[in-house]
């Protein structure tokens, strides 16, 4: 005869935390221009969802990991690329990829390393109904402002 007093309940709970899929604050602005010997910083800033999930943060330059040394340093956490005496070979397409358990965000920018001499011609696009327009043909189109020239040093 079974007994009330004889059996016995266990219960056993498991218990998952969700975390969610890492965002950026903002991607990473391109393009980056930067004067040879120059120093630079990328960043790739994430927001933090949750404190149980730290996210990896991973760099690249033209689909190639880029190695922490003296001269490539990888700081908060992986969220800053900062490169010391830029070169001329420092130039390329920069990626962060940042991932958990959850998923992965990337952002990318082109770097380009100006040598001394090189003119810099800053260009806008004016949307503005009193500038001139620049015609081709009688049909309006928008007009480019010259912002400034710069000669690199």
């Amino acid at each position: 005869m079974w007994r009330y007093s004889d059996w016995r309940v266990s219960t056993v709970i498991h218990v998952s935390l969700l975390s969610a899929v890492p965002r950026l604050r903002h991607p990473l602005r391109s393009p980056i221009v930067v004067s040879a010997q120059s120093d630079v910083v990328l960043e790739c800033d994430v927001i933090q969802h949750d404190a149980f999930s730290s996210p990896t943060v991973m760099w690249f330059k033209n689909g190639d990991a880029v190695l922490t040394s003296d001269y490539f340093l990888v700081q908060d956490s992986g969220q800053r690329l900062r490169i010391l005496g830029v070169l001329a070979s420092d130039a390329g397409l920069y990626q962060c990829i940042v991932s958990n358990e959850a998923g992965t965000v990337n952002s990318a920018a082109m770097l380009t390393v100006l040598q001394p001499g090189s003119l810099v011609v800053l260009i806008s696009v004016v949307a503005d109904d009193h500038a001139p327009l620049l015609t081709s043909r009688g049909q309006r189109s928008r007009s480019l402002k010259i912002e400034k020239l710069h000669k690199v040093s």
